[in-house]
């Protein structure tokens, strides 16, 4: 056991679903005061999170969540070996939090206390929305000494009620329904739930099955992708489409050179999504520049002061690009060389002449050492060529360089492929 008050936090999200702190939040809170958020992994099949408890039998608490679905999504939580979370305050997937207990209800000034109240409810006797003070169950009433169950009060007009009596009534009432929730639970005033076994039924089951609003219903992926860090002392546009159309038929694209980065529209989400599953991995890189991939919020490009269909002129700190069916790589989006980057790169498209293997490496080799060449002679001119690098980086360099580059007047095509030679 790993005596730890964090847990790893993994949910399989194919579709890139927005999973932020608050989501996180609202449902590990029922199993102790969560101190500490840190999403890591957001961005990958796998979005991956650490939640750190005020304690460790909180963080046991937790583990009943794993093998149970959330909104669809499988979620596993397991122990971590980490003591505790360090992260800079200004990381927007990260949170500190400042929570205090009171009768087994924890308070957090990051979430209203009716969210917190909600938490600790059966689903069936979920409070409404209120403005003010909320309207006390008629089981509550007596033990506030109200009158009346619709919160009607010695202080019910608010010409006449203060903020110091309105905190009390609040005080009044977070108390007594934490002595409630305390009996419906059956454990004393400040112990949490350690086993499941002392969940009631109705509970048990609810824990397996969130809330649909819990999760937006809006997918991260767009058709739209971003796109960095581009050198523009050696990157072109041309570079950067000669790369990434290699994923798909890019529609439109906009360098923004003084940012070193790039938005690229695709004709369809697949592309999208099989660089958020796959590119970042391979830890990527263009003349010794890593290279990252991100969702965008964009759902398409729009070139400003421009006419629908025309391309704007270029400056020094924006260049563009329009495509059309014309420049596509891949007729009626078939994507057959759908590869992550790899070392090994193959060429088509060639004229037989091309296909020796000096002439080959001559042309290749000023990109990287090449470990092997192999060439492929088929009927009807449809010559092809493997070429597997060293180095990651030199296979991307000849990419961008070399695709469409014309020999014999006919254009050489580049694409990624497996390594398998």
């Amino acid at each position: 056991m790993a005596n730890s008050s964090v847990v790893l936090i993994c949910i399989q999200n194919p579709d890139f679903i927005n999973i932020t702190v608050t989501h996180v939040y609202q449902n590990f809170i029922q199993f102790g005061t969560i101190e500490k958020i840190l999403i890591f992994e957001r961005n990958k099949p796998i979005w991956k999170a650490l939640v750190q408890f005020d304690s460790v039998r909180s963080a046991l608490n937790a583990l009943q969540l794993n093998n149970t679905i959330m909104h669809g999504l499988s979620i596993l939580v397991y122990e971590s070996n980490r003591k505790g979370l360090d992260f800079q305050a200004r990381n927007q997937y990260a949170r500190y939090y400042t929570a205090q207990q009171v009768q087994g209800i924890v308070h957090s000034t990051e979430l209203p206390k009716t969210d917190l109240i909600n938490k600790w409810l059966p689903h069936s006797q979920m409070l409404p929305p209120q403005t003010g003070m909320p309207p006390i169950p008629t089981q509550f009433a007596e033990a506030l000494n109200f009158d009346k169950a619709d919160g009607s009060s010695d202080y019910d007009s608010q010409e006449e009620a203060t903020e110091d009596k309105q905190e009390e009534l609040s005080n009044q009432f977070v108390k007594c329904m934490g002595d409630n929730l305390t009996q419906l639970f059956q454990f004393s005033p400040g112990q949490r739930i350690s086993t499941s076994q002392q969940l009631p039924n109705s509970i048990q089951v609810e824990k397996q099955i969130f809330q649909s609003e819990v999760l937006p219903q809006k997918k991260l992926i767009t058709k739209v992708l971003y796109a960095n860090w581009f050198d523009p002392k050696q990157t072109s546009m041309t570079m950067i489409y000669n790369i990434f159309s290699t994923f798909g038929n890019i529609q439109k694209m906009i360098f923004f050179k003084t940012k070193c980065n790039v938005l690229i529209e695709y004709s369809t989400e697949v592309s999208v999504k099989f660089l958020l599953t796959n590119f970042n991995e391979g830890n990527p890189t263009l003349f010794g520049q890593k290279l990252k991939v991100y969702p965008s919020n964009y759902e398409f490009i729009f070139f400003r002061n421009c006419e629908e269909g025309q391309l704007p002129k270029n400056t020094e700190e924006e260049e563009f690009y329009l495509g059309n069916e014309a420049s596509f790589r891949y007729k009626d989006n078939n994507f057959k060389y759908l590869v992550s980057p790899s070392q090994q790169i193959m060429l088509t498209n060639l004229k037989k002449e091309f296909c020796e293997e000096g002439i080959i490496y001559q042309t290749f080799s000023k990109f990287g050492q090449i470990e092997k060449i192999k060439i492929f002679c088929e009927e009807k001119n449809k010559n092809k060529c493997l070429i597997k690098y060293q180095e990651l980086d030199s296979a991307i360099q000849a990419m961008a360089i070399m695709h469409n580059y014309e020999y014999n007047k006919r254009k050489i095509q580049i694409f990624f492929s497996k390594n398998k030679t």
